[in-house]
């Protein structure tokens, strides 16, 4: 399945973003964590660098508004919190089944399977697939316990690894409420926290008591670090 969809002029603005970064992955307090998972949608930091900078930069709820108004289709609202890169609109341009493409205009795509991140292109040092059904199940199910996750990724010679992981996963904030772009959210935000090879992260997720994943703070890999994802559309 393919879908069209379409940008606005404020949407199609180059947005500078927050340099801030999480890579330690531990945050020890339940407000916390989701703080940190809604904190870049919010835009303050960008914007204020962006005036610094000369550069006029819109709104990120502006952005998502006059997507949601020109596309009829599923939309995400994408942070990615390395520094230069900003706020980003994504269509949905493919579905199969759990899993869903989502694309920028310039076709740099995030691949989701039930709300998870498990394949990136065009980003350079992408993640090229994950493995995540065992980690998604408690998610979705608002449940503690632990269970594996791989991610595969590319060495200096282009040859696909594997890198497993050990994750927890946990309750962190019940009755969490968010809003943004005219639609709230109220739901428990779980806490993966996923060690292996050296790597320790933590992605954290807004679920919804429909198992929904409203809006989620993952980890991609070591160079493209944590994504803010935003459901603008399901």
């Amino acid at each position: 399945m393919m879908r069209k969809w379409r940008l606005g002029a404020l949407a199609m603005a180059v947005l500078v973003a927050a340099g801030c970064s999480h890579d330690s992955a531990r945050e020890d307090s339940q407000g916390g964590l989701f703080r940190a998972m809604t904190a870049d949608l919010k835009g303050k930091v960008a914007a204020r660098r962006a005036k610094s900078e000369g550069v006029t930069a819109p709104a990120p709820e502006a952005m998502a508004r006059e997507a949601l108004a020109l596309n009829q289709g599923p939309l995400l609202f994408s942070t990615r919190e390395n520094a230069g890169a900003g706020p980003a609109v994504l269509g949905m341009i493919g579905e199969n089944g759990p899993m869903r493409t989502y694309a920028t205009p310039q076709m740099q795509t995030l691949m989701l399977r039930n709300g998870l991140i498990v394949g990136t292109r065009g980003l350079g040092h992408d993640m090229m697939s994950a493995e995540v059904d065992e980690v998604a199940t408690l998610i979705h199910a608002r449940r503690a316990g632990t269970g594996a996750r791989v991610i595969r990724l590319l060495d200096g010679l282009g040859t696909e690894r594997p890198l497993p992981l050990t994750c927890t996963v946990a309750p962190a904030q019940t009755g969490a409420k968010y809003s943004f772009a005219g639609r709230d959210w109220t739901g428990t935000v779980m806490a993966e926290h996923c060690t292996g090879q050296g790597f320790d992260f933590t992605n954290s997720y807004l679920v919804t008591s429909s198992g929904q994943i409203a809006t989620s703070r993952q980890w991609v890999t070591p160079e493209l670090g944590y994504f803010t994802l935003q459901v603008l559309r399901p």
